[in-house]
């Protein structure tokens, strides 16, 4: 329920679009979708492999050692 109000957010600060007038059920991308009822799915595409290891090389950068 909070992703779906921040992602609400998002487009009214961005886009100047509000979408209180409508109701949003899903939303979806090439990397994945997200719906209303909690559930998040990734896709298992070569985007989503090269998203989820470039956000691990990130994270390892910034770990201290």
């Amino acid at each position: 329920m909070s992703f779906m109000q921040g992602l609400k957010g998002h487009f009214i600060r961005h886009f100047r679009l509000d979408l209180s007038a409508g109701s949003l059920k899903e939303v979806s991308t090439a990397l994945g979708s997200a719906k209303h009822s909690g559930r998040i799915k990734f896709s298992n595409s070569k985007y989503m492999i090269t998203t989820l290891m470039l956000l691990t090389e990130c994270a390892l950068l910034k770990m201290p050692i």
